[in-house]
Formats: C-alpha cells, sequence, structure tokens
C-alpha cells in the first residue's frame, strides 16, 4: 500500500536546511538556482518577521496578513533566479514583499469588504482592566495612518535600518526617518489611549518615544 512521501520530504529538507550556512546573500543566490533548502533557510531567517510587517501593513489582521504573507513568499521564490546581491538582501525582500502585499490589497479592493479598523478593533480581547499590552500594541498600530505605519514595521519590528527601510521602500534614507518619527509618534499617542500604563511601563524610554515596546 502506497505511503504518503510528503511528510518524509519535509524533514529531508528540514535537515538539508540544517547545513546551510552563509549570509542572506549567498543562501538567496543558491535558492535562485533551485536549491529548496537554501529557500527554506531564508524563510526561517525572514518568515517571522515577513509575517510581522504584512500584518501591519493591513491593519492587524493575522489571518489576512497569512495568506498574504504566503502570497508574497511565492512572489519571492519566483523573483530569487533574478536577484543579484548588488545591496542588502532584506531590502530586496520586503521590496518584494511590500510590492506583492499592495498588489493584493488593489485586488481586495475591489471586492466589497467590512472596513477592517472596525472588525479588528471589536474583535481585541480586553479583560477587566483593558486591553492587554499585546492586544493594545496591535491596535495602536492600526491607527497609525500610512505611509508611517509600514516604516514603523520595518524598522522597529523587522529590524532594518533606515538604508535598508529606504530601499525596500523606494525613497529617501531622510525620508524613512521622517516617517519612522512620525509613525512612532502617532503610536504612542495611540497606545497610551488603549491601555492604563502601569508605573513600570509609564517610566519606560520605549514607550516614552514611541518605540514598540
Amino acid at each position: 500500500m502506497a505511503t504518503d512521501s510528503r511528510p518524509h520530504a519535509a524533514r529531508r529538507v528540514a535537515l538539508a536546511a540544517d547545513s546551510v550556512g552563509g549570509d542572506d546573500e549567498t543562501v538567496a543566490q543558491r535558492a535562485g538556482t533551485g536549491d529548496v533548502a537554501a529557500f527554506e533557510v531564508l524563510v526561517r531567517r525572514y518568515g517571522a518577521a515577513v509575517l510581522a510587517v504584512v500584518e501591519r501593513r493591513v491593519g492587524g489582521d493575522p489571518h489576512r496578513a497569512a495568506d498574504l504573507a504566503q502570497d508574497a513568499w511565492v512572489k519571492v521564490h519566483k523573483g530569487l533566479p533574478k536577484y543579484r546581491s548588488t545591496g542588502a538582501f532584506r531590502s530586496w525582500l520586503f521590496a518584494v514583499v511590500l510590492n506583492q502585499v499592495r498588489d493584493g490589497l488593489k485586488a481586495e479592493a475591489r471586492r466589497p469588504t467590512v472596513p477592517l479598523a472596525d472588525d479588528f478593533e471589536a474583535s481585541v480581547p480586553s479583560d477587566e482592566h483593558g486591553h492587554d499590552e499585546k492586544s493594545a500594541v496591535r491596535a495602536a498600530l492600526t491607527r497609525v495612518d500610512e505611509p508611517y505605519r509600514t516604516a514603523v514595521a520595518l524598522v522597529d519590528l523587522a529590524g532594518l535600518s533606515y538604508d535598508e527601510a529606504g530601499t525596500s521602500l523606494g525613497c529617501s534614507t531622510g525620508t524613512v526617518k521622517s516617517r519612522v518619527h512620525r509613525g512612532r509618534l502617532a503610536f504612542r499617542d495611540a497606545y497610551l489611549q488603549l491601555t492604563t500604563l502601569s508605573p513600570a511601563t509609564r517610566r519606560s524610554p520605549r514607550v516614552a518615544h514611541g518605540a514598540l515596546p
């Protein structure tokens, strides 16, 4: 009787990925030649960051973000054969991701949908003291307008430098710094409105300056 070989294949890819080393650019070039294990390494390294940026870009809906992030990784996979290491790989990666998300949002806009902000904010869990910190962070980010929200997500969540974020967004480093600054201020104001901060959190320099706690 035939057996399903997919779990075994997945294990083989995982084991092969464990042996793949090198910097992002080297691994990306290997993935561009069809090396499945190398692509798995890229997903391991950046999967969480890509999902976080996409989730913030779409306003905090995790299910919607997961679908769009999956589409973005398909786009990345298709684009890797043309990748050239002329700059940081993650700048190229997030440029591809953001372009794919932008296309996905345009496609969604052509279909009638429930307004995201109302739908998401209504679903944010709370306890007797109001929103917990994680939910407040997510809800506060939905209140930061674009393009500031994406700039904050790239720098504060994905860990890109201002230069790398500028490459991903197609704008100057100075523009990124300005957007991040304004986005952090908007986030801080929204966060403080959404949660009752403890004395320790009130003293936190990250919250005071608008950085994500």
